[in-house]
Formats: structure tokens, sequence, C-alpha cells
């Protein structure tokens, strides 16, 4: 028996949408299903995080477009809270931009409201650590994948050798003096690495 088999009728979900009516609905859904064990709905993102430190969730349904504190911000807020649920946007925001925002931000999972179908294997794939996406929204990913691919623009070998130094916490005086060049040539180096990688500060760069 898998494991998605063995949590249904056990999970314990937080759905949070400033729409009342798609919220009832939507709850009224997940609870037919079976695949749940409670289901408690939320209007704002504040109510949510307040009732969160009390009470443990497994999966959060977010929507993107709240009223107060937004989905993207209740994702960084997340972030930072031990033992948090795993948190699937569900919205009917299509926007790239906004898509991979909420990834960087922790979602593990990106649902079309307009998409939604298959529930039960849904529930079962995000609570047994898999990504859920729907196929507009995979999609838009593999889009990004590919156009970043295609506008990447290689490393000299020269800038491969700074890029190296610059990460394993050198100044820049001290990989310049390495390498052997000048400051002024050190900060041309810096700045073509900085374009190429769409970075802008050493953070960036390591974890590029």
């Amino acid at each position: 028996m898998s494991r998605s088999s063995d949590i249904y009728g056990s999970i314990r979900i937080a759905l949070v949408d400033g729409d009342r009516a798609f919220c009832a609905g939507f709850s009224s859904k997940l609870r037919r299903s079976r695949a749940v064990y409670s289901v408690d709905e939320f209007n704002h993102a504040e109510d949510f995080w307040r009732a969160s430190a009390r009470r443990m969730y497994d999966l959060l349904f977010l929507d993107l477009q709240l009223p107060g504190t937004d989905g993207l911000s209740l994702l960084s807020m997340l972030e930072k809270r031990r033992n948090k649920p795993r948190p699937i946007v569900l919205t009917g925001v299509e926007d790239e931009l906004e898509i991979l925002k909420a990834f960087r931000r922790g979602a593990v999972g990106y649902v079309l409201k307009k998409e939604l179908h298959q529930l039960r294997d849904l529930i079962g794939m995000a609570v047994s650590d898999g990504a859920v996406v729907t196929s507009r929204i995979a999609q838009v990913l593999i889009s990004h994948v590919i156009s970043d691919r295609q506008v990447a623009r290689p490393l000299s070998t020269r800038e491969h050798q700074v890029l190296e130094l610059l990460v394993s916490d050198l100044s820049t005086d001290d990989v310049a003096r390495i390498m052997g060049i000048s400051p002024h040539t050190m900060r041309k180096h810096i700045r073509n690495i900085y374009c190429k990688l769409e970075v802008n500060s050493r953070m960036g760069l390591a974890i590029k």
C-alpha cells in the first residue's frame, strides 16, 4: 500500500481564500472526498496565521489575492515557521511572474481554480512530498526554463576562475591579487559575471 493511501482520512487542511462562496464550496468538496480529517476556512491571511500558531495543518490551500496580507506575503511568513503546512496556491492568477514568486517562496504546488480536478489524487500527491501543478502551470514553468536556457550567456574561462574565487569568501582585492589583474579589470569581470548570471550580489552568485 502506498504512503498516500495510508494518510487518506487523517489530513488536516487549512483553506485561505477571500471569496467566501468559493471557500464554502471548496471546503464542502474536500469533506465529501473523504480524503481529509478536517478543513478549516479562513478569509484573511491574518486569521490563518493566528490559528496556525495553535493548531497543526498538513496542507494549506492559499489564494494569492486576499484582503489585507496577500498570499505571497503569507508564503514568505511561513518560510520562517517550523512545522508549517505544505502550501499549495489555489488561485485564478496565471501571471508567470506570480507563479515563479510563489514557488521561490516555498509553495509546493500551484493549481488554477478552473483546472481543479481529481482532488483526491492531488491531496495524496501533496502530502506525499510531490509537487502539484496543473497542465497550464506546467506549460508556464517549462516555457520559463526553455527561455532561460535560450538567453543564458556562458561565462568565459577567466570569468569562471574569478567566480570560483569569489564564492570562496575571498575579498575582491585578494581575488585580483591571486589572478594577477588590476582592480579595474577585476571590477569589469564582476560586472560581466553579475550580468550573465542575472544576480546583483555575492550571495546571489553563491546560490546560483
